[in-house]
């Protein structure tokens, strides 16, 4: 059973209005969406950072002025003296 708390998971939104008040427009939907915004929103990027319910993350694409919605991944790098793949 559910504890009620439904589990949340890093997401990376890219907007396509970037100009202030459309970029300013396009966070409160996200938020009204249910997006937890955890970073600095990068306008001139385009981009914005938070946590999302599963229940939430599809709809965050009909926010007008999304173009993608992709979850967070982690990079790995290798340290300089391991072999080249």
């Amino acid at each position: 059973m559910g504890d009620g708390n439904p589990r949340k998971f890093d997401v990376i939104v890219t907007v396509v209005d970037t100009s202030p008040g459309g970029f300013d427009l396009i966070v409160t939907g996200l938020e009204n969406y249910g997006l937890e915004i955890t970073g600095e929103p990068q306008a001139h990027l385009g981009l914005v950072t938070g946590r999302v319910t599963m229940e939430n993350f599809s709809a965050l694409a009909d926010v007008p002025g999304v173009c993608g919605v992709e979850p967070m991944g982690t990079v790995q790098i290798p340290p300089p003296e391991a072999d080249i793949q």
